[in-house]
């Protein structure tokens, strides 16, 4: 349901006319009238006015539940990938030549993954401003078997960074 029809059904279920709730807005009837049609919006000031008027919370109002649950399975194919080079890259050489090609192989066959990972863990479509700070907001449920072999692609890119760029 849309912000406009929201704010029209919270608005007959009151009883309040469109004049009541723009004076009580601090805005114009007219201003009022197209945010109910969804020309215009509500800014962060109205909004709060709006959830105070109706004793409601942004959740409610807005429809969300939370928490929003994320459970992600990377693709076979790209765990598998990442698996063998892990294997096939494990010893850090002393020449810096290959360690340099095994380094942006690795990098290679781990980009898919964390760029999976980094999108299953951010929700930028989420405006948290009006949220209480306690407020579990999202779970993510990440694959076991991809954590793992980040965990172990950062401890070898690691050792790599050692070997090619000294301490680090």
């Amino acid at each position: 349901m849309s912000i406009g029809n929201r704010l029209k059904k919270l608005r007959h279920d009151t009883g309040y006319s469109q004049q009541n709730v723009a004076d009580k807005l601090g805005i114009s009837k007219s201003k009022y009238c197209r945010i109910e049609a969804n020309e215009a919006q509500l800014d962060t000031e109205e909004l709060k006015k709006v959830l105070e008027l109706y004793t409601i919370s942004a959740d409610d109002f807005l429809g969300r539940q939370f928490p929003i649950h994320r459970r992600e399975v990377f693709p076979k194919e790209l765990l598998d990938d990442l698996e063998y080079v892990l294997k096939k890259n494990e010893v850090v050489q002393r020449d810096w030549n290959v360690n340099r090609e095994r380094f942006n192989e690795l990098r290679k066959a781990a980009t898919p993954i964390l760029e999976i990972r980094m999108k299953i863990c951010d929700f930028p479509e989420l405006d948290l401003e009006l949220m209480a700070a306690e407020t579990t907001v999202r779970t993510v449920t990440l694959d076991a078997r991809g954590e793992s072999l980040i965990k172990k692609y950062f401890i070898l890119q690691e050792e790599y960074c050692k070997a090619l760029f000294g301490g680090v």
